[in-house]
């Protein structure tokens, strides 16, 4: 203040006349500028026998010193610093006008006053500075109990910066022009190894779009186009892959409406067949050798169309999961139990390797129990000599997921076969043996459950699939309390 100022006989150079200034706000911030001083002040207690018995108080005085704004200016190399008391520049290097002189009493625009000043906050942009307009920063200064008192500012003339941008920019076009004339020499050598494979891919590409799968990309040129071209191999195969899944389940559906349609037609008079045929056999004599062997194949054929249709009903009702929590291991282990007691089952081997550390999986347990009987049965078809059975079950390959695999020794199954594994109707068993609905009702159960089905077979070795079921199902119907229906 300036009493204090009248002590030390400074308040002569820390008056200041207020100039008029474009833009500046209506009102002062502190109503004392002009006469007050912003200083830069220390304190420091005098000591004696360890009590405080006075202080020592050291400050500079800002107003009309342009001693560290001019320092500031050089070290830093910008245009212009300005200290300011309150929204009054009463130290700065600014130019007052063309003419010369520092800005001495103009005040800051109403723009920066509102935010520094008002909000405490930085303030860096453009902003219009006495008479010009400049790129400036602008920093609030606190006092001892942290109240914005000032700020401190420094900027750079725009027609300076918009000069250092010219330059810049002629700069930059020049290098430019350099560097487009030497990759012109450059480009030919170096382009042609990317842009050759670029154009095998391109033709590849366009092959697969109109359909042809079987096109595949050299692999070729630099490390980065080898890399794209292995890339563009696999993503075809997998395209491919995708395609037959897709086209398999769309058969798959549409075989499964013809299914229970048919099945629902031929039951009942199958049903008939069976009843009027067996009461015919019960009838005729017992001299009547011929005919009581006709009506016993007639009873016998028709009660294997009876498990004909039954094949087909199950297959048209794979749409819905009964799940629930199924332990894959004891499920596998009754099954080996069970089917080593059974005919079919005699000269086989069945070999368990089961992860004592699986996790129950959320699945429907009579819909599993049908996979695995169906791939066991199939598998010791396979081993007419004898041979082993391997039933293995593991975590993973990914979180949330297990594995089960079932292998046998038998005699395989050639690649042509392969390609039409999961077909519906189609067997490799003779006449009467098969409804080659088996392997396709598989593949419906485990893709309900969210499931993967591989296969793998060497023609003399055996054959080996695995299947890859998820932990927990997605739940879309609450159906009972401890079950959930998945489909």
């Amino acid at each position: 203040p300036v009493e204090l100022l009248r002590h030390v006989k400074l308040e002569d150079r820390a008056y200041i006349e207020l100039v008029e200034t474009p833009k500046a706000s209506e009102e002062l911030f502190d109503p004392r500028e002009g006469t007050a001083g912003l200083t830069l002040t220390s304190v420091a207690p005098v000591m004696e026998e360890g009590r405080p018995v006075g202080a020592v108080l050291v400050g500079h005085l800002f107003n009309n010193d342009f001693t560290l704004v001019d320092r500031i200016k050089a070290v830093a190399g910008v245009d212009t610093v300005t200290i300011f008391f309150g929204d009054l520049r009463v130290s700065t290097n600014v130019p007052l006008s063309e003419a010369g002189g520092r800005a001495i009493g103009t005040r800051v625009s109403q723009e920066v006053f509102d935010t520094v000043l008002a909000k405490g906050q930085e303030f860096t942009g453009e902003a219009f500075v006495v008479s010009q307009d400049y790129i400036t920063r602008y920093e609030p200064l606190y006092n001892h109990g942290d109240e914005v008192v000032g700020i401190l500012y420094v900027g750079a003339q725009q027609s300076s910066f918009q000069e250092l941008l010219d330059s810049f920019r002629d700069q930059v076009f020049l290098i430019a022009g350099a560097t487009v004339l030497l990759a012109v020499f450059i480009a030919f050598p170096v382009s042609w190894p990317i842009s050759r494979p670029l154009s095998s891919l391109a033709s590849a590409t366009r092959q697969v779009a109109s359909g042809d799968w079987s096109v595949r990309v050299p692999i070729e040129g630099y490390y980065e186009m080898q890399s794209l071209a292995q890339s563009f191999n696999t993503m075809v195969e997998t395209l491919k892959e995708t395609q037959e899944q897709l086209l398999q389940k769309e058969k798959l559906a549409s075989v499964g409406q013809l299914a229970a349609g048919v099945a629902h037609e031929i039951n009942n008079p199958l049903g008939s067949v069976l009843l009027y045929a067996d009461i015919l056999r019960k009838e005729t004599p017992g001299d009547n050798a011929q005919q009581r062997e006709d009506l016993d194949m007639i009873v016998r054929e028709a009660t294997r169309c009876k498990a004909i249709v039954n094949d087909l009903l199950n297959f048209s009702r794979q749409n819905q999961v009964l799940a629930q929590e199924t332990d894959l291991n004891l499920l596998l282990q009754e099954l080996a139990e069970e089917t080593s007691k059974q005919h079919l089952f005699e000269q086989i081997q069945i070999v368990t390797e089961l992860d004592p550390h699986l996790p129950c999986i959320q699945a429907d347990p009579l819909q599993i129990r049908q996979v695995f009987l169906n791939l066991m049965s199939n598998a010791a078809e396979a081993m007419p000599d004898g041979g082993k059975l391997f039933l293995r079950t593991s975590a993973g390959p990914a979180a949330g997921t297990v594995t089960a695999e079932v292998e046998d020794t038998g005699v395989g199954i050639s690649e042509e076969n392969m390609r039409k594994l999961f077909t519906p109707f189609f067997t490799t068993k003779p006449i009467g043996k098969g409804t080659g609905l088996g392997l396709a009702i598989i593949y419906g159960i485990v893709k309900m459950h969210r499931g993967q089905i591989g296969v793998q077979s060497k023609v003399g070795k055996g054959t080996k699939f695995t299947l890859t079921l998820r932990q927990q199902l997605p739940v879309q119907n609450e159906h009972a309390a401890n079950s959930q229906v998945i489909g």
